[in-house]
Order: C-alpha cells, then structure tokens, then sequence
C-alpha cells in the first residue's frame, strides 16, 4: 500500500496546481477566474491587461524551479519564489509580442486543511 503524502509533499502538489490554474486562468484571459485564485488581485488593472480587444492571447509558464522560502502546511501559509513568462500576442499584426519575464515572490495561503491554496500578496519584478 502507498505511503500517504506528508502534508508539505501535499502542500507543495497544491501549490504546483495553485500555479498551473494560475495560468491557465491568464491563458484564457479570465480576470475573474484569476481573481478566485488571487481574491485581492487590482481588478481594474487585470481587466485592462487581459483586454480581448488589445491582445488576442497569452501564454503563461511558471519555471520549473520553484524555491520555497517558507511553507506552513498545518498553518496554511507559504511564501515562494518563482520566474514566470508571459506572451502577450497583440490584435494588430505589426506589434510584436509582449514578452514579460519576471520573479514572482507570493505570498500563499488557504484557510483549512485540505482547501486550495489561494495567492495572498504577489511581488512581482522583472527578471
């Protein structure tokens, strides 16, 4: 029989789908689906950056290496470091894409055992 995780190996599986769903919620520029993930994300600043009429997509990668500085599993909170990529393919053909490469440090948090993680504060500075 398998071992059950232990709740940082669980935390840390969380925190990864926390990321993925992240951006995907930026891939299908879904500023309210990227809201539930991150509830005190600046609205109107989202919107204007997923505007449909201004970009026709954008892809999304959080790196591979994701550096925890601190993780609380039984607590709730975490505190990681990651480099994210985004594309943003401009609506008028002559614009190159906009190509954002930054370190992301968030802030984690979820309010019980075994609830999904949810972004508290993101820094984010260009790479």
């Amino acid at each position: 029989m398998p071992v059950p995780p232990t709740p940082e190996e669980y935390a840390k599986g969380q925190i990864q789908e926390l990321l993925k769903a992240y951006c995907a919620a930026y891939e299908a520029m879904n500023p309210e689906a990227v809201q539930r993930l991150y509830p005190k994300v600046n609205m109107a600043a989202l919107k204007i950056q997923l505007n449909r009429s201004k970009y026709r997509s954008v892809q999304c990668k959080v790196g591979d290496k994701v550096e925890y500085l601190a993780l609380d599993a039984p607590g709730g909170k975490a505190r990681i470091q990651a480099e994210v990529k985004r594309v943003f393919e401009h609506t008028i053909f002559t614009e190159k894409p906009q190509k954002d490469e930054m370190v992301a440090t968030l802030n984690l948090v979820r309010p019980g055992d075994r609830t999904p993680w949810q972004i508290e504060l993101a820094e984010i500075r260009p790479k």
